[in-house]
C-alpha cells in the first residue's frame, strides 16, 4: 500500500540527506520531544497544561488533576519520540511503510486501548 505521494516520498527522501548536517544534541532532543507529545496529545484532548506536561516527562512528576490516560498518552508519545530518534542516530534506517505506522502506533497507544 502508497502511503505517500512520490512527491512527499522525495521530500522525505531529501531531508533524510541532510539529516546529519545539524545533529541534535541529547537535551535539544528532550526539548523537541517534550513540545512534540504536548502538542500531539493535545490534538487528541489531552487535559495536561504544558507546564504539567514538563513536570510529567522531565521529572516524573503526575498533576494533580491529571487523569491517569493522559499522562500515559504523553509518557508514551514521549518514549517513542525518543527511542525513533535515538534509532535512527544510531545509524539505522527506518522506512516509512504500513509496517512502521503500525509499530509507532502499538508503542503510542500502549496501555491505552484494550487488546
Amino acid at each position: 500500500m502508497q502511503i505517500f505521494s512520490k512527491e512527499q516520498q522525495a521530500i522525505a527522501e531529501r531531508i533524510m540527506e541532510l539529516n546529519h548536517t545539524a545533529p541534535l544534541h541529547k537535551a535539544d532532543t528532550l526539548r523537541v520531544a517534550v513540545g512534540w507529545a504536548y502538542y500531539s496529545a493535545k490534538i487528541e484532548q489531552n487535559m495536561y497544561d504544558f507546564v504539567d506536561a514538563v513536570l510529567l516527562l522531565k521529572e516524573g512528576i503526575t498533576a494533580p488533576a491529571g487523569l491517569y490516560h493522559d499522562a500515559v498518552m504523553l509518557k508514551n508519545l514521549f518514549n517513542t519520540f525518543i527511542y525513533e530518534v535515538d534509532y535512527i542516530l544510531a545509524g539505522n534506517k527506518e522506512e516509512i511503510n504500513e509496517r512502521l505506522l503500525y509499530k509507532l502506533h502499538g508503542a503510542i497507544a500502549k496501555e491505552l486501548v484494550s487488546d
